[in-house]
Parts: C-alpha cells; sequence; structure tokens
C-alpha cells in the first residue's frame, strides 16, 4: 500500500508504452481502482480501499479532489476517468447491449459547465430509463442547481454558449439590482434584428434563448450578429453591454 499522510509521496500514474507486455495488467488494475503502475490499492487512513479516485464534487468542493485528496498531496498531472461495467455471465450466443453517452456542456465558467453537465447527464439518464422517448425536461440547469446564496455583486452580460451556434443559444446575465432589461439582436450594420427581452427583473441570474431568428421568425443566414443588452437602473443611469455571436447554418 502507499503510505497515507500529509505529504504521502504518489507514483506517477504513466500509461505504459506501446508493447509494453505489463500493458493489459495495468489497464486491467486501473479499472479495478489501483495505482495501475504500482499495482496496488490506495488505502484511506482508516484502512478502506479508496477505488474512486477524485470522486468529489468540484462545484461544491467537496469529497476527493486533488487539492483536498485525503491520502495525501497529489501531484499535478493528467487526470483522465475509466469507465468499465459488467460482470456479465453469458452462455454461448448471448448477447449483451451496452448503452453510452458521451456528453458535452459549456457554460460560463469551468464549474459552471460542471453543474450543466450533470444537467444534461439526469436528462440522458431520465430518457434511457423511458426508453428514449422524448421527456418534457428543460434543457437548462434548475434554479436548484444554481447556488442561491450567491447574489451577483456586478451587472454584466454573459458570452453567448455554444458560440458559433445552430441553431439556437443561450445569453446569461447577472444583475446585482432590480433594473429594466433589454435586449435586443443587431446585425453587423447595427440594425435590430430581434427584441428577446423587454422587462422589468430582480436582481440574481437570468437567462434567454435565441434560435437564430429574426422578429417574424425566420431563419437567419449565417453570420456575425450582436447581443446588446441595456439595463435601466433605479438612480435612472444607463448600462449598456454587447456580445458578439456567429450564426453557422
Amino acid at each position: 500500500m502507499i503510505t497515507p499522510g500529509k505529504t504521502a509521496n504518489f507514483p506517477e500514474l504513466v500509461d505504459p508504452p506501446d508493447g509494453h507486455p505489463e500493458y493489459a495488467g495495468i489497464a486491467y488494475d486501473y479499472l479495478l481502482g489501483k495505482a495501475g503502475t504500482a499495482h496496488r490499492y490506495l488505502l484511506r487512513p482508516d484502512g478502506t480501499v479508496n477505488l474512486y479516485w477524485f470522486s468529489g464534487d468540484p462545484v461544491t468542493g467537496t469529497g476527493d479532489l486533488p487539492q483536498n485528496f485525503v491520502l495525501g498531496n497529489f501531484r499535478p498531472q493528467d487526470l483522465r476517468i475509466l469507465v468499465n461495467t459488467g460482470p456479465f455471465a453469458l452462455a454461448r450466443g448471448d448477447t449483451q447491449e451496452v448503452v453510452a453517452a458521451v456528453l458535452l456542456a459549456r457554460g460560463r465558467d469551468h464549474l459552471h459547465s460542471v453543474r450543466k453537465l450533470k444537467e444534461h447527464a439526469r436528462y440522458i439518464r431520465a430518457m434511457f430509463e423511458n426508453d428514449f422517448r422524448f421527456l418534457n425536461i428543460p434543457s437548462q440547469p434548475s434554479r436548484s442547481d444554481v447556488r442561491e446564496d450567491v447574489v451577483p455583486t456586478e451587472l454584466v452580460l454573459r458570452q453567448n454558449y455554444p458560440n458559433p451556434f445552430n441553431p439556437g443559444t443561450t445569453l446569461e446575465y447577472e444583475l446585482a439590482e432590480p433594473a429594466g432589461v433589454t435586449i435586443r439582436v443587431l446585425d453587423c450594420f447595427g440594425r435590430e434584428i430581434r427584441t428577446l427581452v423587454q422587462a422589468q427583473h430582480s436582481s440574481g441570474v437570468h437567462s434567454v434563448n435565441w434560435d437564430g431568428t429574426d422578429q417574424s421568425g425566420r431563419q437567419l443566414a449565417t453570420g456575425v450578429y450582436y447581443a446588446r443588452l441595456e439595463a435601466l437602473r433605479l438612480d435612472g443611469t444607463m448600462r449598456i453591454f454587447t456580445r458578439k455571436m456567429i450564426l453557422v447554418r
């Protein structure tokens, strides 16, 4: 075992070179939860086996993460995940269907992307359990996934995501105080294409989707467009933000 402690030294986890005689054994040990190149499990301070390395939640900062690994300091290096399934007891001629999903999510920052990825994963799991019939589940993270205790300290329009996009994209904006908000889509000549938002908003994080159409619902052509946010604050002053968006058909 690897001795736990405040300054525990861990073997560098590396891939064996192609053709290495122990390649299969090392890969299999990694799947078992061992340090593959050392062929040993990591034991926690209480003597239990740690099968799932760095399985903590980076959004809440809890659980096993590189920065608070319970077995000691861990040298920064390439981190990846291995997925396995089974075991299956199959007779000759039997078949076993294995369903996997590759999910991509992009938010306004790294942790927001993790929150969105979790939301997508719950959606896909629900679809799988419903025989892949469409479910009326929102594609955007629910407010319960957003830290309600955090109040924005500034007024800002985030970059839309995805960008470039087709057919739709999302704009998020944060208000540190209530404000009258108008969000318009402009073409590259500054002409108004569509009004997405025109309402009084409370402080907090808000979002709006744009499906790449104009005010009449017509699909717009590939090109550069601009999202313009105008926020009329309680003191009567106006703040204006602009973001460039790229539509690709």
